[in-house]
């Protein structure tokens, strides 16, 4: 097919998104049947009766626009299910697969999603109003299941796979320390048992003479007062330099 103008551009569109949606009906059930866990698999479900809505939209479309639904082959979505299958052969606890395989659904949809929304766009440019609306609808219903698809990984299924991968957990060396930090030490740094905290002997250090006699005459010889009454204090080189003018 060459590409010469808009039309050309969404029709291109439209059949990618076909062959896309052709790919999963023919994948996905083939995916659920290696599920182990309902929840997964209703997503499986799902999405694949929105392609099935999809399917039967862009083939209108495309009937529309006059141009033949093409056995036109979407490389992209081919080679995500094709990693999809493979990873299915090589991981052998169920509890992981439906990890993966949520994880590559989630590819293949975000690509989907990115196909419907530039297809929306060219629709709204051509004044396709009925395309742009099922393409919306798709994009909606695609990031929700996105989102669902997220919340089922990070709740239920990833912190079960991991937590059993790692076992209880060693308290590192760093730990250690930090512990024994924290039962010397309460929440304002005052040393437990002792009669000081660290705010406090700051407090209470001695201050060191200045050069001119003890600190405070030092400070008490470069005050000067603003017009509001405020007293300031002139650096210690200024007040050197002026030292009984």
């Amino acid at each position: 097919m060459r590409i010469e103008s808009g039309h050309d551009l969404l029709a291109k569109e439209l059949q990618d998104i076909h062959s896309a949606e052709r790919l999963l009906s023919r994948e996905l059930p083939r995916l659920s049947k290696h599920v182990s866990s309902d929840e997964v698999r209703e997503k499986l479900d799902e999405r694949l009766h929105q392609g099935e809505e999809l399917l039967e939209a862009v083939e209108q479309e495309l009937e529309e626009l006059e141009v033949s639904v093409a056995r036109k082959r979407n490389l992209a979505v081919e080679g995500l299910l094709e990693d999809a299958k493979q990873l299915m052969d090589e991981i052998q606890s169920e509890d992981v697969l439906d990890a993966a395989l949520i994880a590559e659904l989630q590819k293949v949809q975000h690509y989907c999603m990115a196909a419907w929304g530039t297809t929306a766009a060219y629709a709204r440019e051509m004044e396709q109003e009925s395309l742009a609306e099922a393409m919306e609808r798709a994009l909606e219903d695609g990031k929700r299941l996105d989102r669902e698809l997220s919340e089922l990984a990070e709740e239920g299924i990833n912190p079960h796979i991991f937590e059993s991968e790692g076992g209880e957990r060693e308290e590192t060396g760093d730990q250690r320390r930090s512990g024994a930090g924290r039962e010397r030490f309460g929440s304002e740094g005052r040393v437990r048992g002792g009669k000081h905290s660290a705010s406090s002997e700051h407090r209470e250090r001695p201050r060191s003479p200045g050069k001119h006699g003890g600190e405070g005459s030092d400070l008490r010889g470069r005050e000067y007062r603003d017009r509001q009454g405020q007293i300031h204090h002139h650096t210690r080189s200024y007040a050197q330099r002026h030292r009984g003018h």
